[in-house]
């Protein structure tokens, strides 16, 4: 019988290290690119990453010696990963893990450094200083070209002149989810990443021609590989985008005109849902291909998306262990098969059976792959890689079967790990964490199919006699204790957890034994059968709530955040409900009403909201008040308050008519007295704690004046990204010259210096807002002569009533202390469109940079930093004027 098996066409890569890669490139090309940023060439990135690889010598770090990197998403992070790698080992961690994830990850991986952004509030750094592990920050301004930093902080250790990494060092550790509750790490030489990105250039037939915009994240190996150092490696570009957003994503193609684009099928998916409404982009933008990868993409979707885009849509397979790629179907005119994952494309891979045989075309066995780019093994784990590996070939985990052809389909897991669109996560780390809980007896968890996703995440619980638990509840809990990602979305309580013939339990036949085997959580459990029918309205409601979620079975009193809906799909939602029923609901009412059954008793009353949004109950410490911005919406204000805590009181306000049927409030004054009335019906007496976002700043400086009038102490006063004063468009340029000039001649001789730096450093800056604010305003026009829906014609006017009436208002000083969070792009009618905040508010002005552009600084990942630094204001002020 002969043995099937493919190996990859075209040579080994000529290079075996990241810093011989780079020279790859032509000197003037562009080799990163980033969000309103000026491009970094090839000759400048070379410079870049020898004075990167120099900074670390210099500070006692060489080969082998591994650097932890916690950076938001985009070129910083790119040049950090390929700076750090070309010579010594990077280990990139994701910027969601709670301090509990980084003190494991930053001991299991012997720092020697942590490197963060400069002024970086993560938890990463009180626990690296914990650790005693130094901190290196990276500093950049906004009009530097992407990518370009510099490093900034002591030395670890003596000097080192090592230099370059050579082939055999290590150049990347990442983590990847065992079957048990702890990560295994996987080092990768340099010559494993120079291998898998040649492998990707011979798949994808990249040249310098060729620019990807990446939008996955790059702390996992496929951003890493097949967005960065692939592009690199072929002399092309990559433009490195803040991470997955379907709204920005159009604009991002806009900006970097990519001949192809890489990520995971739920950011297709995504994608694909906006496609519609930007169908002039296309006209503009030509894509080469498409590429798919981390997860199985279904064949629909692939044919949607190359119905949409006008290109073939390219399907590959890999894992962390193997360097990112493994098989991946090739381009035109080569057959693509959709639903396999391809040919062998880079390691030679096989399937083997239980006797560890190799297996013909046809059998179903497990993927096993060998070849320049696998890793050598799991560190510090004998025990891993002694079930990982034999006779030198690499047990994937994965079940497939291989055609005639040679063509790849991956028909299940053999390993316990849970795949939730890409992200991997341990289900015993899950079932640890919920042991934690006093009620829980014993705890199980399991994956779900879901269309998207692939898989989604389910406990199974066995809970105390008499005791009382609910979703909301467990979700909270774990809050504490997990990553956001690793949350189940769905916990079954059952008398006993079902096991297998053996007695043990088999997570992958959990979902199917419990009655949640159907594609996308289909079949809601017991827990959620609702006693009583639905009511018509309620019926009507929940078949909407279906099609915008993709899922089918959702109860009457299932949540709308923990069945994985997102703020994306809270508008559409809304304008669904608007169009078919025609009542109009505030964004906030999924805050406040957040099921079927509470939205349903909400529109049936017709009650008109209160201004003051909860997004976390009461508890014992002094509430935030948060007022809107210019859209007069709140539920921007989500994320802010989710990384706040639930242990932080937390109420937004919304503007009176943000449900389409109260009168909107037209001046500043009146907005103030009318939220300040509602306050105090949640708050009777101060200590007051109010902030403001955008245009809100404005409302809640005068609530605070307005409270102070009745004689209530207003504690703390939080203005975020507010800026000061709309300054007249034919007087901008008399005034700012005449503020500067003023400025200058305070002035000490030794001060002139650094203050015409800063203004020029501020001019690029000044163009790139200008056109962006333009960019934008464009943007909000009807687009091929299609009109506004209400809903979007509403909205439009709410925001004009709200900035005509910040126009119009009339500024008093008030007395009290406050905190500036403020954008460090800068506008170009003022440059410094915070600083007048000092003159007004006659106190402890405190002035705090946060990262991102004016509306995304309450978006992830910038809205991490501003929780962070809120926190810790609130926290200070609160121990000093409790309520």
């Amino acid at each position: 019988m002969e043995v099937h098996r493919q190996t990859a066409l075209g040579t080994e890569p000529k290079t075996g290290t990241i810093g011989a890669l780079l020279d790859v490139g032509q000197a003037t090309n562009v080799a990163l690119a980033g969000v309103n940023r000026p491009p970094l060439t090839y000759s400048a990135l070379r410079s870049h990453v020898q004075q990167t690889v120099a900074s670390l010598n210099v500070r006692g770090i060489g080969r082998n010696d591994r650097v932890a990197i916690v950076l938001p998403n985009g070129p910083e992070l790119a040049s950090a990963f390929v700076g750090i790698a070309a010579g010594a080992t990077a280990a990139p961690l994701n910027a969601a893990y709670r301090d509990f994830d980084f003190r494991f990850y930053l001991s299991d991986l012997g720092a020697k450094a942590l490197v963060v952004q400069r002024n970086c509030e993560s938890p990463a750094v009180a626990v690296a200083k914990a650790l005693r592990i130094p901190v290196l920050q990276l500093v950049w301004n906004q009009e530097d070209p992407a990518g370009v930093f510099s490093v900034v902080g002591d030395p670890v250790g003596p000097a080192k002149t090592d230099g370059f990494a050579g082939t055999d060092d290590t150049a990347l550790v990442l983590h990847t989810s065992g079957t048990t509750s702890r990560p295994k790490m996987v080092p990768l030489s340099q010559s494993n990443l120079t291998a898998s990105a040649r492998h990707i250039i011979g798949t994808l037939k990249l040249s310098p021609d060729d620019r990807c915009l990446n939008v996955m994240p790059l702390i996992h190996i496929h951003g890493l590989v097949a967005g960065v150092l692939s592009s690199l490696a072929a002399g092309a570009s990559v433009f490195c985008a803040p991470g997955l957003n379907a709204l920005e994503f159009f604009n991002w193609m806009a900006e970097a005109k990519p001949t192809w684009y890489t990520a995971v099928p739920t950011m297709h998916q995504a994608v694909l849902a906006y496609a519609d409404q930007h169908r002039e982009i296309f006209d503009r933008v030509h894509l080469r291909f498409i590429r798919s990868s981390s997860a199985t993409l279904p064949p629909a979707v692939m044919r949607k998306l190359e119905q949409a885009f006008n290109a073939p849509v390219i399907d590959s397979y890999g894992m962390t262990e193997a360097a990112h790629q493994m098989a991946s179907n090739p381009l035109p005119p080569a057959v693509r098969k959709p639903g396999t994952v391809g040919l062998a494309a880079g390691p030679e891979i096989a399937i083997m059976g239980p006797r560890h045989e190799l297996l013909p075309a046809g059998v179903t066995g497990e993927v096993v792959i060998r070849g320049p780019n696998v890793t050598d093994g799991y560190e510090n784990n004998p025990e891993a890689n002694a079930v990982a590996f034999t006779n030198g070939w690499f047990h994937t985990g994965d079940q497939g079967v291989m055609d005639a052809d040679g063509y790849l389909t991956i028909t299940g897991r053999l390993k316990e790990i849970i795949n939730r669109g890409g992200e991997k996560i341990s289900p015993k780390e899950v079932d640890d964490a919920l042991m934690d809980h006093p009620d829980i007896v014993s705890a199980a968890t399991f994956p779900i199919p879901h269309p998207t996703l692939g898989e989604e995440i389910g406990s199974a619980l066995v809970v105390k006699r008499g005791a009382v638990l609910n979703e909301q509840a467990l979700a909270r809990f774990l809050s504490s204790r997990l990553a956001t990602f690793k949350i189940p979305r769905r916990f079954v309580f059952v008398g006993d957890i079902p096991k297998g013939p053996t007695g043990k339990i088999q997570r992958h036949n959990l979902a199917a034994a419990l009655g949640l085997n159907e594609v996308a959580v289909t079949r809601p459990d017991a827990r959620h059968m609702d006693e009583r029918p639905a009511t018509p309205l309620e019926a009507k409601l929940k078949s909407m709530w279906e099609k915008v979620l993709g899922l089918d079975g959702i109860g009457l009193n299932e949540n709308f955040f923990l069945l994985g809906g997102d703020s994306l799909q809270a508008v559409e939602l809304l304008m669904v409900i608007e169009e078919a029923l025609g009542h109009r609901l505030p964004q906030s009412v999924l805050i406040e009403s957040g099921t079927v059954a509470e939205m349903a008793a909400r529109i049936e009353g017709d009650s008109r909201p209160n201004c003051v949004v909860p997004f976390h109950p009461v508890v014992n410490r002094p509430p935030f008040f948060c007022v809107h911005d210019v859209s007069g919406q709140v539920l921007n204000l989500h994320n802010l308050a989710h990384h706040l805590g639930n242990d932080q009181p937390f109420y937004g306000i919304q503007c009176v008519g943000a449900d389409g049927k109260g009168t909107p409030l037209t001046r500043i004054e009146d907005m103030a007295a009318h939220y300040v009335r509602e306050i105090r019906q949640n708050q009777p007496v101060g200590p007051y704690y109010l902030g403001g976002f955008s245009m809100g700043g404005w409302v809640a400086y005068e609530m605070t004046r307005q409270l102070q009038a009745e004689g209530e102490k207003v504690a703390l006063l939080v203005l975020i990204d507010a800026y000061f004063g709309p300054v007249p468009r034919r007087a901008t340029l008399k005034q700012w010259l005449g503020r500067r000039l003023a400025e200058f001649y305070q002035l000490r001789i030794a001060e002139v210096g650094e203050f015409l730096a800063k203004r020029l450093r501020n001019v690029p800056g000044m163009v790139v807002q200008t056109l962006w604010r333009r960019s934008d305003t464009e943007k909000r026009r009807p687009v091929g002569g299609k009109e506004l829906t209400n809903e979007l014609r509403w909205q439009q006017s709410l925001e004009e009533i709200n900035a005509t009436a910040v126009r119009s208002y009339r500024l008093q000083p008030v007395t009290c202390d406050a905190v500036v969070f403020k954008t460090n792009i800068a506008g170009w009618d003022n440059p410094d469109l915070h600083e007048g905040w000092k003159a007004m508010i006659l106190g402890n002005v405190e002035m705090r940079a946060i990262d991102g552009r004016h509306f995304e600084v309450v978006n992830e990942p910038f809205v991490r930093k501003l929780a962070a630094g809120l926190t810790e204001c609130l926290r200070e002020k609160q121990s000093r004027n409790p309520v």
